[in-house]
């Protein structure tokens, strides 16, 4: 055995690592050959099936040689597989993995395994015979996915099947295991939509991505310049419509209401009848002055005749002359006591909510309804002390130039226009404002007593710059917009507009002239000081096509 080692190490490395037949030494050959004969056909498959394998497991282990060290073969061959693969067999046989089986035929002495390991080529450790570590992981990652796949199921037709035979009411489950069950269930639900829902939107995103980014390849900036024209700004105030007239109508003398002549809602004219109290006292109150009267002017007749005849002074006739005249007023307010039993409407008007009802015992002063006259409407609006004096500054041509309108609270615009503008004496030092009074006809009554608008001031402006509103960006509470200079290079410039804001357009007061080029589509694509591709757009076009993109 020692010449036979010898022999082994002194072979050229080339001719070591060259694939060719092994020889055995005789007593070697001749044992192995009657340990194959004694060996099971089971064993001996085992046994080749173990080498097969454990030629894999050991290429793959002197592949991570080189980058595990000296020790890479010894380091891959170790583990829960190839524990026990390092150490060599005495018969060269390795036992498959899983395997208990001994190792068949007589152990081998350290002389002979120095032996046969030189002969199987410089100290190279022998061919293992297990599946390795890496199929050994993948067998163990397919079994445990197939059972996961399997309690998942069971646990989903259990679950489904307790929660189906639940909504029967069929509870195979105590009621507070039942209501777990719910919940969890409902819980898994809901964490299952969600993960769908976010892999949906993560390839959704990812698809408009891709578009949107070939939509911004092929978008191009759109430039423009500010237009001169005459403009038209709409101030707006908020405004309470008041009738011109506005009364409560209240009963002047007490008493039972006897009838009620009118509706809610119902447009009486001048002088109609529309409540009336129980009269019988202020008409026998009236027959009593009658008759004093009546008594009082018989007397004083009668004394007159005497003093024809100088049987009665003058101062006598005096007092019976004073007599008759006072009993005569009292007649007269009894007469007026007794209208007043009749409440009658002042003037046209349309009557509002009822207070009393018939039956009612009235006392003097109570208000019965109010009445409303609604031919011309008075709108108060407030507005500043600033434009109070803008206004006045210049009255007569606002006067004559100026258009005010009422808007109604549906958006709806009153077909009247106002007849005349007043403004009061006072100014409001709460709030600085100074209340306005706008006079419009209501021929059809369309305008109640009470109601709420919006007072619109139409003003023109000549020769005003204006420029589209999607061309300016605000930063910081200041509207800039991107200006190209010579260079067709974009630098961003602070303008200021007018207050009064115009539908899709700005009224430009200083930082604009109207030669500069602006940009009207791509603001988010420009930078500062950087050139641009652009497409020329005339003012005109820009600023009638503006309902048709949005950027």
């Amino acid at each position: 055995m020692g010449d036979v080692s010898r022999t082994a190490v002194s072979r050229p490395s080339s001719e070591a690592n060259e694939p060719e037949a092994e020889e055995l030494p005789p007593n070697e050959s001749q044992g192995a050959r009657r340990r194959e004969l004694e060996t099971p056909p089971a064993a001996a498959s085992e046994v080749v099936i173990g080498r097969l394998s454990g030629d894999h497991a050991l290429a793959a282990a002197q592949d991570q040689a080189p980058r595990g060290g000296p020790h890479g073969v010894g380091a891959a061959l170790r583990g829960p597989l190839g524990a026990g693969l390092e150490r060599p067999n005495p018969t060269g046989d390795f036992p498959a993995v899983g395997s208990t089986r001994p190792p068949v035929g007589p152990v081998e002495g350290p002389s002979e395994g120095a032996g046969r390991a030189a002969r199987n080529g410089q100290g190279r450790p022998p061919v293992s015979t297990g599946r390795g570590p890496v199929g050994a992981m993948k067998l163990v990652f397919r079994l445990s996915r197939r059972l996961a796949l399997a309690l998942f199921l069971l646990a989903s037709l259990a679950i489904g099947g307790v929660l189906g035979l639940s909504k029967v009411g069929v509870d195979l489950l105590p009621p507070q295991h039942m209501r777990k069950i719910h919940f969890y269930a409902g819980y898994l639900g809901e964490n299952a939509g969600r993960i769908k829902d976010r892999l949906a939107g993560e390839f959704r995103s990812y698809f408009r991505g891709h578009e949107e980014e070939a939509h911004q390849e092929a978008h191009k900036v759109v430039v423009t310049s500010p237009r001169v024209q005459d403009v038209t700004i709409i101030e707006p105030f908020v405004c309470q419509i008041r009738s011109q007239r506005h009364i409560e109508v209240r009963a002047l003398e007490p008493g039972y209401l006897l009838h009620i002549a009118v509706r809610e809602g119902q447009m009486v004219s001048k002088d109609h009848v529309m409540f009336k109290i129980q009269p019988i006292l202020y008409e026998a109150r009236l027959d009593a002055e009658k008759a004093e009267r009546d008594l009082a002017d018989m007397e004083y007749q009668y004394n007159e005749g005497l003093r024809k005849e100088n049987v009665v002074s003058q101062n006598q006739l005096n007092l019976l002359r004073a007599k008759l005249a006072k009993t005569k007023a009292k007649v007269k307010q009894a007469e007026a006591e007794l209208g007043f039993t009749e409440v009658k409407a002042p003037f046209d008007g349309i009557v509002d909510r009822l207070h009393e009802r018939e039956g009612s015992l009235i006392k003097e002063g109570d208000i019965l309804t109010t009445l409303s006259d609604n031919s011309v409407m008075w709108v108060y609006f407030n507005v500043p002390e600033k434009y109070y004096l803008e206004y006045m500054a210049n009255r007569e041509q606002h006067e004559k130039n100026d258009k005010i309108e009422l808007m109604l609270a549906n958006g709806d615009i009153f077909p009247q226009v106002c007849t005349s503008v007043t403004i009061e004496a006072d100014v409001n030092n709460e709030n600085g404002n100074i209340k306005f009074r706008a006079d419009f006809p209501n021929p059809g009554r369309l305008l109640r007593h009470g109601q709420t608008g919006t007072i619109r001031v139409r003003r023109p402006l000549k020769g005003s710059l204006v420029i589209p509103q999607r061309a300016t960006f605000e930063l910081l509470d200041k509207r800039y917009v991107w200006v190209l200079g010579e260079d067709d290079a974009a630098h961003r410039r602070l303008i200021a507009t007018s207050r009064h804001e115009l539908e899709d357009i700005f009224v430009v007061e200083k930082g604009l002239v109207p030669g500069d080029r602006i940009v009207l589509e791509g603001i988010r694509e420009v930078e500062e000081g950087r050139k641009v591709e652009f497409e020329f757009r005339r003012p005109e076009d820009a600023l009638e096509n503006q309902k048709f993109h949005a950027e």
